[in-house]
């Protein structure tokens, strides 16, 4: 089902690639976008637009694999540091590629996402030098290429920090305070976030001083680090925002629902390029769709809700168990496996029994080409809503699992 903004976002795209037409029936119904709005849509194109239109969808799904955001971890402390960028890829400390714990680096190292290179985390040079000025660091760190800065403070924000936050701030980056809580001391009941010396933060900070969060890296399920998660990407451009939702770990039950949130908001796009790409009469409903495009996109969504092989053996480690207590937690079709011929498969059953169909061809009665594309988006789309549903319930099932086992 579409809705009113993405049947907008439509439009434009119609426009763009020349379809004056289908824009303007987007535009007339974008207030009122029912289940077969886009069916209808693809129905009024004409041969001629669909490559190029296909091809104005491909460029933007494209965009989704090439860009990358950066994170960079600062401060004029390392305790806990190492720690704090282990937790945010879910790779335990001990483990190959993990960043080292104790002594700061010299220069920037990059510690990327074993599941993806679209998200980086930078450990910067620590600030306690004596002769430490906020804008010679700037430079050295190539301050421009950096996304988001998280300063790591101890007991109190000091006076370096905070002039470098400032500093970030008048340079237009985000930056947020994070307070990481030592692990031989638990977090408060509920692990309730907290301000670590807010007198320091709004002294330092004449305008309004970033939040400061409480952050556990033995518990990276607690509030203080989810809700840093969450005001991170909230704060990123819209790409750089899914690449790194797509990253970061599910470490609580709203990070899995942001991240489902956030795939069933795009799926639409990959349902109408992959129905697109060949189109071809109605018998071998499965094979119009570009496999190719299909099993991508649920690679991604698999190892962005953590249930590739590869991410249930991190879990597994962090919480000092076997990868194979992790096994039952993940039941669904694609949380299991991503191939060809499950996609297939799935876009059958999604197919039904041939009512939509039977309701398709009585709102178009002359069915070409492009009726049967029209057609194969509405099953591919089904499957894909079901595929993103089912796994953001293996990801929940997954993360109770680990959590009943720590």
């Amino acid at each position: 089902m579409a809705t009113g903004e993405e049947v907008t976002e439509m439009a434009s795209l119609a426009l763009e690639t020349g379809g004056e037409t289908v824009a303007s029936f987007l535009e007339t119904t974008s207030s009122e976008a029912g289940p077969f709005d886009i069916l209808s849509l693809i129905s009024k194109l004409s041969p001629g637009t669909v490559n190029s239109f296909a091809a104005t969808l491909q460029k933007q799904l494209d965009r989704f694999e090439s860009v990358e955001a950066r994170i960079a971890v600062t401060g004029e402390s390392v305790r806990g540091r190492s720690s704090l960028i282990n937790a945010l890829r879910n790779v335990p400390d001990n483990e190959t590629g993990a960043c080292p714990a104790g002594g700061s680096v010299t220069e920037p190292t990059n510690y990327k996402f074993p599941s993806t290179n679209a998200l980086q985390v930078w450990d910067l040079p620590a600030i306690g030098s004596p002769d430490f000025s906020t804008a010679g660091y700037l430079e050295h760190v190539v301050f421009d290429r950096f996304d988001a800065f998280l300063i790591l403070g101890s007991d109190r924000f000091t006076e370096k920090e905070l002039l470098l936050a400032k500093a970030i701030r008048e340079r237009r980056k985000s930056v947020y305070f994070v307070h990481a809580e030592p692990a031989s001391v638990p977090l408060p009941p509920g692990g309730e976030q907290r301000e670590a010396s807010p007198s320091d933060a709004n002294e330092g900070l004449k305008e309004q001083p970033p939040k400061v969060f409480l952050v556990s890296s033995w518990r990276p399920g607690s509030l203080g680090f989810e809700e840093l998660l969450v005001d991170v990407a909230q704060d990123l451009p819209e790409l750089k925002k899914r690449a790194f939702l797509f990253a970061v770990p599910c470490v609580t039950s709203k990070i899995v629902q942001v991240k489902k949130e956030l795939m069933m908001n795009e799926i639409w796009k990959v349902a109408i390029r992959s129905a697109l790409v060949n189109v071809v009469p109605i018998p071998g409903l499965s094979d119009m769709c570009d496999m190719t495009q299909l099993v991508t996109t649920l690679t991604s969504y698999r190892k962005a809700f953590g249930l590739d092989e590869d991410s249930r053996g991190r879990w597994a480690k962090r919480v000092g168990k076997v990868p194979g207590e992790f096994r039952s937690a993940v039941t669904s079709t694609f949380g299991l496996e991503v191939c060809v011929d499950a996609v297939k498969k799935q876009i059958a059953k999604a197919a039904g029994s041939g009512r939509i169909l039977a309701t398709f061809l009585n709102m178009v009665p002359a069915v070409g080409q492009m009726g049967s594309a029209a057609l194969t988006y509405n099953h591919t789309f089904s499957m894909l809503q079901a595929a993103v549903g089912e796994m953001a319930q293996d990801s929940e099932r997954l993360l109770q699992k680990a959590l009943s086992l720590k």
